[in-house]
């Protein structure tokens, strides 16, 4: 595993203990409150039908992301009502082609409304499963990686080379997650700490678009995929 992303496990692991011996000693229970808070984790991507798209001597893209965003909700009688949002970038290459030089970019994001229950509603600590319904989805761009002159570029009104192309591929998405959130400071006010761990569903998987139009007969897609991350933000409850 990555550097990168090693750390994020063991943060993971280490944050677990964390919550569940913080919260040993607190049992007043909660049932309405709020909070939100930044996203940082790691996420995976299912890359094999966009590096079909990229020439054979092209070296191998990461199935591995960088997960960054937000998310945020509201209980009510330990019912949870929210959403996120996140993007996802993390996979560059480059490779030399026989007559020019190419990098690939793949980044991506989703988006989901969630909906949960808290099955431990201790006045510091939350534990709850979520639903997510939202979509997302990836683009694969490959650009040439050198200066090029200007008469190359357009070419006796034949119209524009391609100098930069845009591969896509996107779905409805089904969010299973599983969170816990500790407020470490008196009366589950404040400062909040959090994970969150699950798995993304792509509902359709064969829809593949570029900068001109649709893109028939394509590979399978599936922008679904295992997630971990950590949480930082605030809130309370009462």
């Amino acid at each position: 595993m990555k550097p990168k992303f090693l750390f994020l496990r063991q943060g993971f692991f280490s944050l677990v203990f964390l919550l569940l011996f913080a919260a040993s000693g607190h049992t007043q229970k909660v049932t309405d409150g709020g909070s939100g808070g930044l996203l940082i984790g790691y996420r995976q991507v299912d890359v094999d039908g966009f590096q079909a798209s990229l020439p054979d001597i092209g070296p191998a893209l990461s199935n591995s992301f960088m997960l960054l965003g937000g998310e945020g909700y509201s209980m009510f009688n330990r019912f949870i009502v929210g959403g996120k949002g996140y993007f996802l970038g993390g996979s560059r290459v480059s490779w030399n082609g026989p007559v020019n030089n190419f990098e690939g970019r793949l980044a991506g994001g989703a988006g989901f409304f969630n909906f949960g229950y808290a099955v431990v509603n201790q006045q510091k600590l939350l534990v709850f499963p979520l639903i997510g319904i939202g979509g997302g989805g990836m683009t694969l761009t490959s650009t040439r990686d050198e200066d090029v002159d200007f008469d190359n570029v357009v070419t006796n009104g034949t119209g524009v080379l391609p100098l930069e192309t845009n591969v896509s591929n996107g779905s409805f998405l089904l969010d299973f997650e599983l969170g816990a959130d500790f407020f470490p400071f008196a009366g589950g006010y404040g400062l909040k700490l959090g994970l969150r761990a699950g798995y993304t569903l792509a509902l359709r998987r064969d829809r593949w678009d570029y900068s001109g139009g649709e893109i028939r007969n394509g590979p399978d897609g599936n922008v679904g995929g295992f997630h971990v991350s950590l949480t930082v933000g605030g809130g309370g409850f009462e």
